[in-house]
């Protein structure tokens, strides 16, 4: 394995101008690896670029070092199409779930991916692992082994990568390596206190009485197996759909529930789940009913039509995985 990791840091090395890039509707695992690629990369001295499909980025981990560089594919496919010989892609399986990114790959002939969802597409090199955490954990791995030095702005992206898709190390997916490699970053020079106050303690008013909302309005079926909640699009106005993101956790918090569902309204008839298991019932398959993906324990997916046929859908579709896991 680390010979294979040595050649990725060959090919970064002999390259001329490398893209960085992740999944679209980018979270703070992607942000996070995404950036701590960036960082890696300016500290040896390439030419680079960061090009994401948003337009708009969770303010949240604008703390992170290369925050500011992060541009826009669409806007910049408008104006140039760069030319790059390199590109490194984390936190995706394939091309589909990178949206308007994934066009700058075209003509790109060495292609790096850090994942740890299941392979979708294969590209010169692929570090994967589905038992991993998260992405940052991995890209963690490919600087140890390149022996790449640790700077606080390098650790404060890889920490905050780990704490995101772990939920602050409290998730199944938490491995003792996690903890290792972040009681490493925190001697590199991780602030603890100032990440976990920036992500999970600084939330705005109006968003929080969204929440509250959210709270007011969940439901259940299935016997309890299976509680969600629906916010419709007014309800969502003049709000930064970063800040409800933790409503995603709270209806498979309901005691008895083995799955949980948000639902929010993005455009008329066109809703956005996230899917949270803490059970043995696979959410990524109720996603992949929807032409979604994600892990095992969360999920995500899109829906257009009415509310009652997405109500209909998912509960179907929940209950057939509840079967296959025997609960």
């Amino acid at each position: 394995m680390n010979e294979f990791l040595i050649k990725m840091h060959d090919y970064v090395k002999q390259a001329r101008h490398i893209l960085v890039s992740t999944h679209l509707s980018a979270d703070g695992d992607a942000l996070g690896s995404l950036l701590a690629v960036s960082l890696y990369l300016e500290q040896i001295g390439k030419k680079h670029r960061v090009i994401i499909h948003d337009a708009q980025i969770d303010h949240r981990f604008d703390y992170l070092a290369h925050f500011d560089r992060i541009e826009c594919a669409a806007r910049t496919l408008q104006e140039e199409k760069p030319d790059f010989d390199c590109a490194v892609i984390v936190d995706v399986p394939g091309r589909k779930r990178m949206g308007d990114s994934a066009d700058l790959l075209k003509d790109v002939p060495v292609i790096l991916k850090i994942d740890h969802h299941p392979a979708e597409d294969d590209f010169t090199c692929n570090f994967v692992d589905e038992q991993a955490s998260s992405a940052a954990a991995l890209v963690y791995e490919w600087l140890e082994a390149g022996a790449v030095r640790l700077n606080k702005s390098l650790a404060d992206a890889l920490y905050t990568g780990i704490i995101s898709d772990t939920g602050r190390l409290s998730y199944s997916n938490t491995r003792a390596r996690d903890l290792e490699i972040c009681a490493r970053l925190v001697e590199a020079g991780v602030e603890v206190e100032a990440i976990t106050n920036q992500l999970f303690f600084n939330n705005p008013y109006k968003a929080l009485r969204v929440v509250g909302l959210g709270l007011v309005k969940m439901q259940q079926a299935l016997d309890g197996r299976l509680a969600y909640t629906t916010l419709p699009l007014a309800a969502l106005q003049g709000v930064d759909q970063s800040d409800l993101e933790e409503l995603a956790n709270y209806p498979v918090s309901v005691r008895g529930a083995k799955v949980g569902a948000y639902i929010r309204e993005i455009e008329p008839d066109f809703y956005k789940i996230s899917l949270r298991s803490r059970s043995r019932t696979d959410v990524r398959k109720v996603a992949q009913e929807f032409n979604g993906g994600g892990h095992y324990h969360a999920a995500g997916c899109r829906f257009k039509g009415t509310k009652q046929a997405l109500l209909d859908k998912l509960i179907s579709a929940v209950e057939k995985q509840l079967l296959a896991a025997g609960e």
